[in-house]
């Protein structure tokens, strides 16, 4: 994923959630880019629940290309989060506030003011025992 702009208000989501036309869903676990932070931030929402955050303090510049990756755990207790394969520098592992209803893959951007765009090269989906 790279962003080909910083200047103009945008917040980027790229993950799973229960909802995919809404950038804000109630249920979800995923990566977000905000030129506000300026930085990836992983959040895991569950309904009823709370909202799980996660700075990964990785500077996000534009033209740059970033490898996000989130595993789940089979039991379905654990999410991680790594940015450009470094899981001992640039990773999140949550373990609350993950949902336990049916979710999907999802990306999307909430453009507030010019215009913007995020490039995705290429994804891979992998499901590995996860049942509900």
């Amino acid at each position: 994923i790279t962003a080909t702009n910083a200047t103009n208000n945008y917040t980027y989501y790229f993950g799973f959630s229960d909802n995919n036309s809404s950038v804000s869903p109630t249920n979800g676990c995923y990566f977000t880019y905000s030129t506000a932070t300026t930085s990836w931030r992983t959040i895991c929402k569950k309904a009823g629940g709370s909202t799980t955050t996660c700075d990964i303090s990785v500077t996000v510049a534009t033209s740059t290309w970033y490898s996000l990756k989130i595993t789940v755990n089979a039991a379905g207790t654990s999410v991680t989060f790594v940015v450009n394969d470094d899981p001992v520098n640039k990773a999140c592992t949550t373990t609350t506030n993950i949902p336990t209803v049916a979710v999907s893959w999802f990306t999307g951007m909430l453009l507030t003011a010019g215009s913007a765009s995020v490039d995705l090269d290429y994804m891979d989906l992998t499901g590995d025992g996860l049942s509900r």
